[in-house]
């Protein structure tokens, strides 16, 4: 290691740094204050490291489904990657603070395993390599959808210096931004010796897909700390409606194997119209919607339908059946 990057002109300690991160991404969360220079006040540095966890917890939600406010619905996903993420060692100098987030192994990406869909014209057992093409894996979803949400912050909230109304909210939400989010920058510029708060983010090269566009690094200073605690309580939940029975087949199948359930789309009418609806599907019931699936049998789900994303989708039936067989629970995720 040490020869290849004498040969290439890098220093050693950065060659083998960059070999061991190779497929993560990699966000450096970094704080400064007058009051220090190579270490931290423990309330800035509790703050900083709470925070970061709190950044990644949101986005890795509301990567997979936009929420207003996540309380305790955190997707078991997005939980799970997080649970793979690492905090990396800290820089010499102002408080620096790396995250890496993993994008899988390329084994796993290649064999399209880490998120596999399947469609009716597509052959369940034909080669699988086919569904890594322009793939976006779980880590980089989350990476991307923090930035975005953060430079939406900043073009919202920040630079303005204004809570954002009803509309915007909405815009924000859809982007992936959270109240829980929102909190966690608010939180990390509070402490009295913190004056800047900046993010910045490095995107592994390993992926082939396109590098997330938006700025490379989000600057928040002291006294965005005001409005940003205020603009939490814009974000509420959405009033859900009530429960709807819906009866279709399903059109596709997406099995993720880091957890025991998947999603089915339902092609059905609603409201008097044709429509597309995702759901949710716990492990028990997967060999019964794969089957399903592909018989073409048509099926009945009921649940509260909500739109994510442009899209229909159930969070949590409370029943899946097909024609003529009693309903089967749903056990919530």
């Amino acid at each position: 290691m040490r020869r290849i990057a004498t040969e290439a002109g890098i220093v050693p300690a950065l060659l083998e740094r960059k070999f061991a991160y190779w497929n993560y991404d990699e966000l450096e969360f970094h704080l400064e204050g007058a009051e220090w220079g190579h270490d931290i006040p423990v309330e800035a540095g509790y703050h900083l490291f709470s925070s970061a966890r709190q950044v990644l917890r949101s986005a890795a939600t509301t990567s997979r489904a936009p929420k207003a406010v996540i309380d305790a619905g955190y997707s078991r996903v997005g939980e799970s990657l997080v649970a793979q993420c690492v905090f990396g060692q800290t820089r010499e100098g102002s408080y620096v603070l790396p995250l890496f987030v993993p994008l899988g192994t390329l084994a796993t990406r290649k064999n399209g395993i880490e998120n596999r869909e399947l469609k009716q014209d597509e052959d369940v057992f034909g080669d699988v390599k086919s569904f890594a093409d322009g793939f976006e894996p779980a880590g980089r979803l989350t990476t991307r959808t923090m930035a975005e949400s953060m430079a939406l912050i900043y073009e919202a909230i920040v630079q303005t210096d204004r809570v954002p109304g009803s509309s915007k909210v909405e815009e924000l939400v859809e982007a992936g931004v959270s109240k829980e989010l929102v909190k966690a920058l608010a939180n990390v510029i509070s402490p009295r010796q913190v004056d800047v708060f900046d993010a910045s983010f490095i995107w592994s090269e390993s992926l082939d897909t396109e590098t997330p566009r938006g700025p490379a690094r989000i600057v928040i200073p002291k006294s965005s700390a005001d409005v940003l605690a205020k603009s939490c309580e814009r974000f509420i939940k959405a009033r859900s409606e009530g429960p709807e029975f819906l009866t279709g087949t399903i059109v596709e199948m997406r099995d993720e194997p880091i957890v025991s359930w998947g999603t089915a789309t339902l092609e059905t009418t609603r409201r008097g119209r044709p429509s597309e609806i995702s759901f949710t599907v716990d492990e028990k019931l997967l060999p019964a919607a794969h089957a399903w699936f592909e018989s073409h049998e048509k099926i009945n789900v009921s649940g509260v339908v909500r739109k994510v994303r442009n899209r229909l989708h159930i969070d949590s039936p409370d029943s899946i059946s097909s024609i003529g067989q009693a309903p089967l629970p749903f056990e919530a995720l």
